[in-house]
C-alpha cells in the first residue's frame, strides 16, 4: 500500500472575519504527496494526492482525524469523485475506480483509460461527465465493474456542473450543452468571461463562476436562451473551485483562492457579494469540500486543511 500520512499538529485558530462573528479550528496534515483535490462522504474524506494516489481518512471526528487507506493509482491522482459505495479518481491517464464499502480496505475494480489528462469527475443520472485537458466524455456507470463512453465532446473541460439535462462547462468561458438527447446533444451558447473559468456552480437561475484570476462571477438566467452577469468579486488570489452552502436564511459561497487562500462570500443578495471571511492557508488552495460545518482544503505540497466555520451565525 503506498503513501503514508503524518499528522503534523492541530492549531486552534481565530479566522479572521470582516465583521467579527465567525471563528474556528485548523488541523494540518502533510499527505507526503501534493493533495490536488478532496471529496467528502459519510465521515471520510477522499484526497486525489498526485504521486501518493488515493488517500483516504476517517473525520468522524474532523478535528482528529485519521488515515484509513492508501492507495496507487495509474497514474498521478489529480481529482476525485465518492458516490455511495464507490470513488472514482481522475489521473493524468485516466480513471481508477474504487469499491469503498470498507473504507480501511478499498477494492481496486477498473481502470478507464481517457483521452486526456482527468480534470474533475462529476455525476448524474448514473451517468459520469469527465472533464479532460483534451474534451469531455461522458461514461455509463450502470455497471461500474465495466463502465463505457457513451458521448464524447471535444472541449477541453476543467469541470462541469449539469442541470435540467443542461451541461454547464468551465472552459476558460462557460459554455452550455444540451444531453437531453444524449445521441443528439445541442450546443447551445458560449458565455464569455474575461478571467480564466475553473469551476462552476448551478442553483435555480443562478449560475456561479469561479474566474481564476478575476475571482467570482454570479449570473442570472433570465430565461432559458438568455443569460445576464449579475454580478462579480475580486477574491485577490485565482478562485479555482467553489462550494455553495445554504443555511437556514443565508447562502455562501466557500472559495478555494489558492494564494488568496480560503474565502467566504456572503451571496444572499447575489446581486450585491459580501465577503465575510478570509483564511490565510499555508501553500496554495487549489480545492475546497463542505461537510457538516467543515471546510476541507486541499493545499498541495501542505497537505489538508480542516477548518471549522460558523456560518449559522
Amino acid at each position: 500500500m503506498r503513501g503514508q500520512i503524518l499528522l503534523i499538529l492541530f492549531t486552534g485558530v481565530l479566522l479572521s472575519a470582516c465583521n467579527g462573528s465567525f471563528s474556528g479550528i485548523s488541523g494540518e496534515y502533510d499527505s507526503l504527496g501534493v493533495a490536488l483535490d478532496v471529496d467528502v462522504s459519510s465521515d471520510f474524506a477522499y484526497i486525489a494526492d498526485v504521486e501518493n494516489g488515493l488517500v483516504v481518512l476517517d473525520v468522524i471526528y474532523p478535528l482528529n482525524p485519521n488515515l484509513a487507506a492508501a492507495e496507487p493509482t495509474h497514474g498521478s491522482a489529480r481529482t476525485v469523485k465518492a458516490t455511495g459505495n464507490y470513488v472514482l479518481v481522475g489521473t493524468d491517464a485516466g480513471i481508477d475506480i474504487y469499491d469503498v464499502r470498507d473504507p480501511y480496505n478499498p477494492y481496486f475494480m477498473t481502470f478507464y483509460a481517457s483521452e486526456g489528462v482527468v480534470n474533475a469527475i462529476e455525476i448524474y443520472n448514473n451517468m459520469a461527465i469527465v472533464s479532460t485537458s483534451t474534451g469531455i466524455e461522458i461514461l455509463s456507470l450502470q455497471d461500474y465493474q465495466s463502465i463505457h463512453t457513451i458521448a464524447r465532446f471535444t472541449i477541453p473541460s476543467r469541470s462541469t456542473y449539469t442541470s435540467r439535462d443542461t451541461i454547464y462547462i468551465a472552459s476558460d468561458d462557460i459554455r452550455r450543452i444540451d444531453i437531453t438527447s444524449i445521441d443528439s446533444p445541442i450546443f447551445l451558447d458560449r458565455i464569455y468571461t474575461d478571467g480564466y473559468a475553473m469551476d462552476v456552480i448551478v442553483n435555480g437561475n443562478y449560475i456561479y463562476v469561479a474566474d481564476g484570476y478575476r475571482g467570482i462571477k454570479i449570473y442570472e438566467k433570465i430565461n432559458p436562451d438568455s443569460l445576464v452577469l449579475l454580478s462579480s468579486m475580486d477574491t485577490q488570489g485565482e478562485a479555482r473551485d467553489i462550494e455553495l452552502i445554504s443555511t437556514l436564511d443565508r447562502r455562501f459561497l466557500v472559495v478555494a483562492d489558492l494564494d488568496g487562500g480560503l474565502r467566504v462570500i456572503d451571496i444572499t443578495d447575489p446581486a450585491s457579494p459580501v465577503e465575510v471571511e478570509q483564511v490565510d492557508i499555508p501553500g496554495n488552495a487549489y480545492a475546497v469540500d463542505y461537510s457538516d460545518g467543515y471546510a476541507y482544503v486541499c493545499a498541495g505540497t501542505r497537505g489538508l486543511r480542516i477548518i471549522r466555520l460558523n456560518l449559522e451565525q
